[in-house]
């Protein structure tokens, strides 16, 4: 799969877990509650699996878009690029063997 589709994807889950987070516990209850918690815990045990630096792209990136450039300051563009990929792809491999 390439970059682009893998980061559509990321995009995709991280608007699903945004909009279900902002849903009531009775409201989530109904709306097949099983399928929904399993989304959440396979998102935030994708999450939690990475370390504090891949954490802190997939939240500015993909979870929480309001800073962009947010990384120039920390990293070169190349080594940036470097630790999203890996970010990238260490989430959807948690987050698909869940």
């Amino acid at each position: 799969m390439n970059r682009k589709k893998k980061e559509n994807k990321i995009q995709n889950i991280a608007k699903i877990y945004l909009h279900t987070l902002s849903f009531s516990s009775g409201e989530i209850y109904s709306l097949q509650s099983q399928t929904l918690y399993s989304f959440l815990s396979a998102v935030e045990l994708a999450y939690s699996s990475l370390s504090a630096p891949l954490q802190k792209i997939i939240n500015n990136d993909f979870f929480y878009q309001d800073y962009p450039g947010w990384w120039k300051l920390l990293y070169k563009k190349s080594s940036y690029q470097r630790l999203k990929n890996q970010a990238i792809d260490q989430f959807l491999e948690v987050f698909y063997e869940i």
